[in-house]
């Protein structure tokens, strides 16, 4: 299993690299009135809309002094349909030889960071590690259904627009 390395702030979290579609600076986000405050805005993708959840928000971060400089977007496959995560920093790949799966953290937990997330050590290193499934309460991936619901909706595909 391979693994990324991510920069979120002064942590450095392992994403499994299986339902990465792409990595792309963060150049380019649409902003939408009241969506939830763990999304950062509204990415292209494939000309498709898809939501970006603010890894900052969700695990509690700081932004960097210097937000923008290497931001990116994770684009990755959930089971939720695509989104995209935001991130200051995407680093390395590193080659793992057990998968990573972090115990399920009870979602009603409102530590600072704690949902969802579990440290790990490798080769001396710490790092932290999360699930897509544990990023969000059940009332949140709600919410996160509902915005795409919105932006199908509301922003078609070209595909959509195409006249037969």
């Amino acid at each position: 299993m391979k693994a990324l390395v991510i920069s979120v702030g002064s942590h450095e979290y392992l994403l499994d690299t299986e339902p990465i579609l792409r990595i792309t600076r963060s150049d380019t986000l649409l902003s939408i009135e009241d969506t939830p405050r763990f999304i950062k805005g509204v990415a292209k993708f494939r000309d498709y809309a898809i939501p970006v959840i603010d890894l900052h928000e969700r695990l509690h971060v700081p932004e960097s002094d210097e937000p923008g400089l290497h931001s990116c977007f994770i684009i990755l496959e959930s089971p939720k349909g695509i989104l995209g995560l935001y991130a200051d920093y995407a680093k390395n790949l590193i080659e793992l030889d057990r998968p990573l799966e972090p115990s399920k953290v009870d979602p009603k937990r409102k530590e600072k960071g704690s949902r969802g997330v579990e440290r790990v050590e490798l080769d001396g290193n710490s790092y932290a590690f999360f699930t897509l499934e544990n990023l969000l309460d059940d009332a949140e991936w709600k919410e996160f259904d509902e915005l795409v619901v919105y932006l199908k909706e509301n922003i078609p595909s070209p595909t959509s627009n195409s006249e037969h």
